[in-house]
């Protein structure tokens, strides 16, 4: 070891250079940040619209979901209708079709017939007519045919200009592990015109 001492320096040879000095230091920051959240929920229709959903867990669709069905909550739902549902199967021991004179309605099954009766059944659903609501002669009464002409639904022109118009059509589950439903609104004298359109709804 030797020192060597001028100009008020000292050398300490036994240091390496690396810890010949020190040294302190501080410093600040600071930060900020944003976040973005997603929701999901369901946006229900009605009995002239449809609404989209994201179903939450545990809920499944009562009816076929295939072919563009959209959802909407009153899809062939005894809850909706206020006239006695109406039923018609192709059973050849029935009658051809099924009516409600009351109401103006007739429907008939054109289904395949099976020795399961539920095999061609279908259902109407629908409210009643307003009281004194004026019957036309059933010879004016005019056809729909759905289901690729699989059912019919005959109607009386008074439909048309009644609020609740909207009928439900439930259908066999057929090749499908679920019945079918199709939401009908009778706005036109002319029911060529008038396209079913399949719906769901879920399970309750």
């Amino acid at each position: 070891m030797f020192v060597l001492s001028g100009c008020g320096v000292t050398t300490d040879s036994s240091k390496s250079a690396a810890s010949s000095g020190n040294g302190t230091g501080t410093g600040t920051g600071t930060g900020t940040g944003t976040g973005t959240g997603t929701g999901t929920g369901t946006t229900p229709g009605d009995a002239n619209n449809s609404g989209t959903v994201n179903p939450g867990s545990g809920q499944e669709p009562g009816f076929d979901t295939s072919n563009g069905a959209v959802l909407d909550p009153n899809a062939c739902r005894s809850a909706y209708a206020t006239a006695v549902p109406l039923q018609d199967s192709a059973d050849t021991t029935s009658q051809r079709e099924s009516t409600d004179a009351l109401n103006g309605i007739s429907l008939m099954s054109l289904y395949p017939q099976t020795f399961v009766p539920a095999d061609s059944n279908v259902i109407a659903f629908y409210k009643s007519l307003p009281l004194g609501t004026v019957l036309t002669d059933k010879t004016e009464r005019k056809n729909l045919y759905g289901d690729n002409s699989r059912f019919i639904l005959v109607y009386d022109i008074a439909w048309v200009t009644t609020p609740n118009n909207v009928i439900y059509i439930q259908t066999p589950k057929l090749t499908n592990k679920l019945n079918s439903c199709y939401r009908i609104k009778l706005d036109s004298i002319n029911g060529t015109s008038i396209t079913p359109q399949k719906v769901y709804s879920y399970k309750q």
